[in-house]
């Protein structure tokens, strides 16, 4: 039976199935994951948030001869861009807040920019007047260790650090920007997402039930949460020595060393604190 056809059955009965609603979030996941390529995380709550609104956008349907599936990603199209934006500015609004509240004593030459400061870099480098590292061998260094961490450093750190290398802030996103993007594409296939997002919808029909006989279950599922949350968590994307050889233009060899003696650097100099240049 088609999709469309499941829909004009349910409007008759008056009613909706889970079984119908699983169906339809089946299919908005999919076209959310393949067709928008949207977050998976920002994904998850969505699903969650458009769980509710299924039974009145069926109930609702007008058989006008068209699919139920065009009227369905026409909807989703619509709502996930509103909710995108609400989301981005809820975020915004939150790191304004952060900010504000943070009292931070950083040097003037990064006063645009307090993502990094010169406090935050090892004190046996020279930086020259213009807020430039003098050792050309640092630079070659810094700069692979940014491209090592590109799913993690932001677009506003960015200045800061062309500023650092004596780089433009284009040549230095250059650097960074596919291997991000590939390294995002990767976060996103992983399998842990849609398992999470099962694993949610279930637990939130098991709660609307209120019944004393899914209490094992729900503790069941919330554990099961908490590991796939944790696995997430655990998770650190990066790319191979090899791609980061690539992308800079140097041998693979040159990668591993320059990152050893870095990360020994960075560990005599903040032994409290390895992830002081990303801060």
């Amino acid at each position: 039976m088609l999709l469309t056809e499941k829909v004009l059955l349910s409007q008759k009965e008056g009613k909706v199935s889970t079984e119908l609603i699983n169906v339809i979030l089946g299919k908005t996941y999919s076209f959310l994951v393949n067709v928008k390529r949207g977050d998976p995380d920002l994904i998850g709550d969505f699903i969650l948030y458009f769980h509710d609104k299924i039974p009145n956008m069926v109930l609702r349907f007008i058989d006008r001869g068209i699919l139920f599936e065009n009227y369905l990603y026409t909807t989703i199209n619509y709502r996930f861009r509103t909710f995108q934006k609400e989301e981005k500015n809820r975020l915004r609004d939150n790191e304004i807040g952060m900010v504000a509240e943070q009292e931070v004593a950083y040097n003037t030459d990064f006063k645009k920019e307090p993502a990094l400061q010169y406090s935050q870099l090892p004190s046996q480098w020279e930086i020259n007047d213009k807020g430039c590292l003098t050792n050309h061998l640092l630079k070659k260094r810094l700069l692979i260790l940014l491209v090592k961490n590109a799913y993690f450093i932001k677009d506003y750190h960015i200045k800061g650090y062309a500023l650092l290398l004596g780089q433009t802030e284009k040549e230095l996103f250059d650097f960074i920007e596919p291997v991000r993007k590939e390294l995002t594409d990767e976060y996103n296939e992983q399998p842990f997402f849609p398992r999470r997002n099962k694993v949610l919808i279930k637990l939130k029909q098991l709660e609307a039930e209120k019944e004393d006989d899914n209490a094992k279950q729900i503790k069941k599922l919330m554990a099961k949460l908490d590991s796939i949350n944790q696995r997430i968590k655990d998770y650190s994307p990066t790319p191979s020595h090899r791609r980061i050889a690539e992308v800079i233009g140097l041998p693979k060899g040159s990668v591993d060393s320059s990152l050893f003696y870095l990360r020994k650097e960075i560990e005599k100099s903040f032994p409290d604190d390895q992830n002081s240049l990303f801060c």
